[in-house]
């Protein structure tokens, strides 16, 4: 005789299954079940889970599905997909409890299909397609959202899409390029920690000769923890507080907050690599072409810095009358790279 409590939970793991077993004569005992492990098998399709109404914990990982089946699992709060061959996020329906959803290693291509999900807490995307993010405004709760290892290249209605409650947002590995993209996560006051590692964006700033972290820690100054790295003590961040987008009175400059919106277009890139340079070559992602050594090699410059020395202080701009950046001579960029562009003499 088997009790309540022996059938809690079920683990039916790595056991070759195509097909859930037939459950509907023994509904009497399957009926208490809570957490059910159907994890690394050949499943196509779940069905039969009707019969396990009391369901709150589900591991379909490493299975074949294209589909989720679980609308009819209302008191589900644990869902792992992870690792399938989905195509979107679909089949969730009633499923209103559900907390923490892991939807990494599919093919997902488009984020939505979660309004219904208001209960959500943490979200895994990782290592999808999805080219842009997706309207998951209307689940309030959510406050983990992992995106790491996709496609998107823009942040671009990131404050109309993104829950207010959203605190750690995992962007790892994807295809941000311009760093002036991170302005659309000011408005989530509540973003404490952000990861960006593996975006060209840093090659691309390397190549412009600016510490692209500044950017982001003056556009986020909320934020406690980029790349893992904590706010407080870093040098980046300190750049970020006490000089950039600021005159030479320590007072923000609207001419040059006016970069940040207009972008590369009208010199941001120029103005960066002037008051929050890089650390020479520090990156490791970029060296002048222009500049060798005595047998041709390239090499550490025997003269000056090749970008210019500004006026004390560092900065090629005099922040307090606004110096246009036409004045920029911005060093030679890498083959393949963009040369940071300037702009015209208003």
């Amino acid at each position: 005789r088997y009790t309540r409590k022996e059938h809690a939970s079920l683990d039916w793991s790595f056991q070759t299954l195509r097909a859930l077993p037939d459950l509907s004569g023994i509904s009497h005992l399957t009926r208490h079940v809570r957490a059910l492990n159907l994890s690394g098998n050949a499943l196509l399709k779940l069905s039969g889970l009707e019969h396990l109404p009391a369901l709150e914990s589900l591991n379909v990982s490493g299975n074949r599905l294209v589909r989720l089946d679980v609308a009819q699992n209302v008191n589900l709060t644990h869902l792992d997909a992870s690792h399938n061959s989905l195509m979107a996020i679909a089949g969730l329906g009633g499923c209103i409890r559900l907390a923490h959803l892991s939807l990494a290693n599919n093919c997902i291509s488009n984020v939505e299909g979660l309004d219904a999900q208001r209960s959500l807490e943490t979200l895994d995307l990782s290592h999808n397609a999805c080219e842009a993010l997706g309207d998951i405004s209307l689940c309030a709760r959510l406050t983990h959202v992992n995106l790491s290892h996709n496609a998107v290249a823009t942040l671009y209605g990131a404050s109309a899409r993104l829950p207010s409650a959203l605190r750690v947002l995992n962007l790892e590995c994807n295809e941000l390029v311009d760093v002036a993209e991170i302005k659309h996560l000011a408005p989530c006051a509540n973003l404490v920690s952000l990861t960006l590692r593996g975006n060209p964006l840093f090659a691309f700033a390397a190549s412009c000769g600016f510490e692209p972290r500044a950017v982001v820690a003056f556009a986020l100054p909320r934020l406690a923890a980029l790349d893992g790295e904590g706010t407080s003590t870093a040098t980046w961040a300190a750049t970020a507080r006490v000089s950039l987008f600021r005159n030479d009175a320590g007072e923000l400059c609207p001419d040059l907050l006016r970069l940040l919106g207009e972008g590369p277009a009208r010199g941001l890139h120029g103005y960066l690599a002037s008051a929050a340079p890089a650390a020479p070559f520090a990156s490791g992602l970029w060296r002048p072409k222009s500049v060798a050594t005595g047998n041709g090699l390239p090499g550490n410059p025997a003269g000056p810095d090749p970008r210019g020395a500004g006026p004390p202080g560092g900065s090629m701009y005099t922040t307090s009358s606004f110096v246009p950046v036409d004045l920029w001579s911005p060093g030679p960029s890498p083959a393949g790279s963009p040369a940071p562009p300037g702009s015209s003499s208003r």
